[in-house]
């Protein structure tokens, strides 16, 4: 059997920053303020296709109920799926009035 030899040194690695050996964090570039604070799961997936979270009246009620929450690019992807681009406009500007709030 060969021996390995001493520790190399850990260098960071010219595309992430991260240094060799370790796990890189995820990016801070604003993409998980749009899935939410877990970044994108199958939960977004199933907010998107979920219709009861797109209709207005019954989401508020529902989200009510549920405790339920949506990010922003869910909601405008579901948006833009149950209702085009003037669906996926209001959802932009419901989510944009949301975050400020």
């Amino acid at each position: 059997m060969s021996e390995l030899g001493p520790p190399q040194p850990l260098h960071p690695t010219p595309s992430t920053g991260a240094t060799a050996g370790t796990a890189a964090a995820p990016a801070d570039d604003g993409t998980r303020a749009l899935w939410g604070s877990d970044g994108f799961t199958f939960g977004d997936l199933l907010d998107i296709v979920n219709p009861l979270q797109h209709l207005p009246i019954v989401s508020t009620i529902y989200r009510a109920i549920t405790g339920d929450e949506i990010a922003a690019a869910p909601r405008i992807a579901g948006g833009a799926l149950f209702a085009g681009a003037l669906g996926a406009v209001t959802s932009a500007l419901t989510s944009s009035l949301h975050s400020r709030t």
